[in-house]
């Protein structure tokens, strides 16, 4: 996170809805706090330009910057670019200060006490791009985002998600480093140090092996709680 963005979140007052940093990104109901607007990744920086200091924080994400607007704002709007996300739909809320590089996250060009745009001044900006060429592109259409039930990671309604590995063994190359053992849940995955049958244990996983098998392993559950 930039200096300039810092200072930014400093002077913003954080809405209770804005998830906390240890949470990570949540899934929000629109049509009570806010309405979202989505506009494609590629037509974004220039609406921002324009907003200039009327925008406040942005969401980024792969496909598209997201404003919101206060509820019910947006509705009705018919602009190339952009879409509308109302009613029972949800958009995934960053917190504040998410994992280096992580998406969705949020951008700060600007300080709103509400992080809410003024609608009029959102619709001005995109309609000034409406005729042109970048406007006639399509936005992918938003797909309803669920979170997984064996991680925490969300995923688009009706695509393949893969699990990865749990938080403590982020980063670690699993084929080289865990043994037989741990694979077979008989020794703890991460200190190595072998079951005797009473001690309480604690499962982690879904984890894969080469082949992207499935595997669920165990750990000590007091002597490594937060160990990698």
């Amino acid at each position: 996170m930039t200096t300039k963005a810092r200072k930014v979140m400093m002077a913003t007052a954080i809405p209770l809805w804005i998830p906390p940093d240890e949470d990570g990104p949540q899934l929000l109901p629109c049509g009570g706090l806010f309405d979202a607007v989505r506009v494609r990744v590629g037509l974004a920086p220039y609406v921002l330009a324009r907003l200039n200091s009327a925008s406040g924080p942005v969401i980024q994400d792969a496909c598209a910057w997201t404003w919101l607007v206060e509820a019910g704002g947006a509705r009705g709007w018919d602009l190339a670019g952009a879409e509308v996300v109302c009613g029972e739909a949800g958009v995934l809320v960053p917190p504040l200060r998410p994992e280096p590089r992580a998406l969705p996250r949020w951008i700060l060009p600007g300080a709103t006490a509400t992080f809410l745009i003024e609608a009029g001044a959102l619709r001005a900006a995109l309609a000034a791009f409406a005729g042109g060429r970048m406007g006639r592109e399509v936005l992918p259409p938003a797909r309803r985002l669920v979170r997984c039930g064996g991680c925490p990671e969300y995923y688009p309604e009706g695509s393949v998600h893969v699990c990865g590995p749990p938080p403590e063994l982020a980063g670690v190359d699993l084929e080289a480093r865990l043994s037989l053992g741990q694979w077979a849940q008989e020794e703890c995955v991460l200190c190595g140090v072998a079951f005797n049958g009473e001690e309480k244990t604690r499962t982690l996983g879904p984890v894969f092996d080469r082949m992207r098998q499935p595997h669920t392993v165990r750990a000590c559950a007091s002597r490594c709680e937060g160990k990698a």
